[in-house]
């Protein structure tokens, strides 16, 4: 369970899912109501990528990306691309703007926003975006906090990374993502 208290609350996963650009993704139909996406991120290169795109008919697209920042070149600026009535936080820090992550060091990201119903939920590569990065601990919430997806991201094998949710949703993995360890 995800939670952020005072600090960043440590979780231990054995594997993460790397995406090294334009043909790495993810993608698993998905039918629930989504308020919240949780996760731990680690960008890995200098090249902005949308890290999730949530997307069906009748809603459009919702995108949770990352740029470079204007400051050093380690730094990373989080943003939302169609995201009504947001609040980011970047290891549990809230910031209404740009939440700041760091090249090569795990972040955990919480953005909470105005309920949307998603049929689509990818990760990693966008035709316009080529970042590289690792994921895992996803995790979804309902406008009631209800979690109703969970996906630890360091489970199943070959081409398939499974939800442990209960709602039948999984993950398949497209291109050269791969296992990487945490």
């Amino acid at each position: 369970m995800l939670g952020l208290g005072l600090g960043i609350e440590a979780v231990i996963k054995d594997k993460a899912l790397q995406f090294d650009g334009v043909n790495d993704k993810a993608t698993a139909t998905f039918t629930e109501d989504v308020a919240e996406v949780s996760f731990y991120l680690k960008p890995l290169d200098g090249t902005s990528q949308n890290i999730i795109w949530l997307g069906g008919s009748g809603m459009g697209t919702k995108a949770i990306s990352y740029t470079t920042g204007s400051g050093s070149g380690d730094e990373r600026k989080m943003s939302t691309n169609a995201l009504a009535n947001y609040v980011r936080t970047v290891d549990g820090v809230t910031d209404t703007s740009l939440g700041e992550l760091t090249l090569n060091m795990w972040s955990h990201v919480k953005i909470t926003f105005t309920e949307i119903t998603a049929s689509t939920l990818v990760l990693g590569g966008i035709t316009t975006y080529f970042g590289e990065f690792a994921i895992h601990s996803l995790e979804l919430k309902d406008s009631s906090g209800v979690v109703v997806g969970k996906y630890p991201l360091n489970e199943g094998t070959g081409t398939t990374a499974y939800d442990t949710s209960g709602n039948g949703a999984h993950f398949t993995l497209e291109g050269g993502a791969e296992w990487v360890d945490v």
